[in-house]
């Protein structure tokens, strides 16, 4: 069985983040490090990184999240709300 297969399996919360909520366009373009889309852009930066909003080293889910909401949505002048959704297993 794959990993992706088991992620159906596991018991407990699964969380995913969106680039856009459902009608809205993701945005693309050499701003965002050469041509990636907004939300790739800051969903990489945020794991190098950049989301360690207490500075302890490690980027949680909740950091990056943040992270990835805040700067997707001033790095496209609030053209573009990543969305996140819930699944309770």
């Amino acid at each position: 069985m794959r990993s992706s297969e088991k992620l159906g399996e596991a018991e407990g919360e699964i969380l995913g983040l969106m680039a856009s909520r459902p009608k809205e366009l993701s945005y693309e373009g050499p701003e965002f490090g050469g041509g990636h889309g907004a939300f790739s852009y800051f969903l990489l930066k945020g794991l190098e990184g950049a989301a360690d909003k207490n500075k302890d080293g490690k980027v949680d889910v909740n950091e990056l999240i943040n992270y990835v909401q805040t700067e997707v949505a001033k790095g496209t002048k609030r053209q573009a709300a990543p969305a996140r959704v819930r699944q309770h297993g």
